[in-house]
């Protein structure tokens, strides 16, 4: 009686979690099957540079993608690996959350995933290194700048995942610019590479912004 009357109308229940509610799906299997496909495409046009830049771009494409579900809530082994497994001090976490850019309600570490995705259909696409591929990674340059900014005079703090994409964006810019292919319609792989970014741009913004509206609507059942 003494407990109902102290009580008020809210409840909070403490479970544990359990291991056999984790995802038993093996998180590799996706961008295992797009190096196949990447392998696939280039094999009867081998070229030794796209492969490497495509497959750089499917390692960009995980570690982006693992980052924008993390933002909802997913936890990451590869993230806790590099970064820490404790969120709250993770220095990955803090600079990733400081960042302010808006894209369509994208962040920087969700326009990442949008460039990857991007710049490997791109890659897939042409089959060689030509002047768009570097015209885009020379492009990547500035957010290089732009994000060692935030880490090192901002934050200062030192993101070991940023740092991972970052190698991986000078790595194919290194590939690009010892490799180019000058030859090809450079009209057709401008507007090739235009049309791509925008449909993946719009349907990663619209992507987040339904798991948004679903987080909302998790944490208002939960009220």
């Amino acid at each position: 009686k003494e407990l109902l009357k102290n009580s008020s109308d809210l409840v909070i229940l403490l479970n544990k979690e359990s291991k056999e509610n984790n995802q038993k799906q093996n998180p590799w299997i996706p961008f295992l099957i797009l190096t196949v496909f990447a392998f696939t495409i280039t094999f009867f046009n081998f070229s030794w540079p796209i492969l490497i830049y495509n497959f750089l771009s499917i390692i960009g494409i995980y570690i982006s993608y693992e980052i924008f579900k993390e933002k909802f809530g997913a936890q990451s082994p590869i993230l806790n690996t590099i970064c820490g497994k404790v969120k709250s001090e993770s220095k990955c976490n803090k600079v990733i959350s400081s960042d302010k850019t808006n894209i369509y309600g994208l962040k920087l570490s969700d326009i990442s995933l949008v460039y990857f995705i991007g710049l490997f259909f791109i890659g897939i696409f042409l089959g060689k290194i030509t002047l768009v591929l570097l015209s885009i990674s020379l492009f990547a340059s500035g957010i290089i700048l732009y994000s060692l900014y935030v880490q090192i005079f901002l934050e200062k703090k030192i993101c070991k995942i940023c740092l991972t994409i970052i190698t991986i964006l000078i790595l194919q810019l290194l590939i690009a610019y010892f490799y180019i292919n000058t030859f090809g319609f450079y009209f057709k792989e401008i507007v090739l590479g235009a049309f791509l970014f925008t449909i993946f741009l719009i349907t990663i913004s619209n992507y987040n912004k339904l798991l948004l509206k679903n987080n909302d609507l998790k944490k208002s059942n939960i009220k």
